[in-house]
């Protein structure tokens, strides 16, 4: 059986490749990397790295949001009629729901299937009653999530291996920029600093003199203005 993009790439047949690999969304794309290296390399320079491309695809995919030409998913949080949804953050793999009552849920984004439970509360107790709502953030390798009553916690993204918990003031924004952790009380902000290599999450500074106005300093939904 002839593999028909194997065949594309030898015989450098890029517009006809490129065509195919615009049917993709990018979760497909990114699927499609995975397979092996030369596939790998032909995504990347075929669609991530040529910048018209990357906005064809962009284009592409905010046209069938608008149109409504997507496939409805629902998730199921399962914690009762006084809790709603707080906050929520995704990557192309896990979707994680930051929830009013200290708690966060964390589903699979293809399947819509539950996870895990991340306990966010300063206390390990998750059977009393609680209403601090939790930021969350989610990275390359953890999961951030910050509660109102001040509760910092981390884990690992694949094994919800606990690496930290702390107790701050009212975390107000919780932000990952690649290996770099940082929460924003009400007149500081925490920076950490994940170690891949040892799977551990350590403090390395902290930022103050926001007076009452760190909480201002930071767009949650935008950019850091630090």
């Amino acid at each position: 059986m002839v593999n028909v993009i194997n065949y594309l790439i030898d015989y450098q047949l890029d517009h006809i490749l490129t065509t195919i690999l615009l049917y993709l969304d990018p979760a497909s794309l990114h699927a499609a990397k995975q397979v092996c290296r030369t596939w790998h390399e032909c995504v990347s320079e075929q669609i991530w790295e040529r910048k018209y491309i990357r906005s064809l695809v962009q284009q592409t995919h905010l046209k069938r949001w608008k149109e409504g030409a997507f496939e409805e998913r629902r998730f199921q949080s399962f914690s009762g009629p006084d809790v709603s949804i707080y906050s929520l953050c995704c990557d192309e793999y896990s979707g994680v729901a930051g929830l009013n009552n200290g708690l966060a849920k964390v589903f699979d984004i293809n399947t819509c299937i539950f996870k895990f439970l991340l306990n966010c509360r300063k206390g390990f107790d998750m059977s009393e009653d609680c209403n601090y709502g939790v930021r969350t953030a989610i990275g390359d390798d953890v999961i951030v999530c910050g509660s109102s009553d001040g509760g910092l916690g981390v884990w690992d993204k694949r094994s919800f291996e606990q690496l930290y918990k702390g107790c701050e003031e009212k975390i107000t924004s919780v932000k990952l920029a690649k290996s770099v952790i940082l929460a924003v009380s009400s007149d500081k902000v925490n920076v950490m600093k994940h170690d891949k290599t040892r799977n551990t999450v350590e403090n390395v500074a902290t930022l103050r003199d926001f007076g009452s106005g760190a909480m201002n300093m930071v767009d949650c939904d935008g950019d850091w203005v630090l």
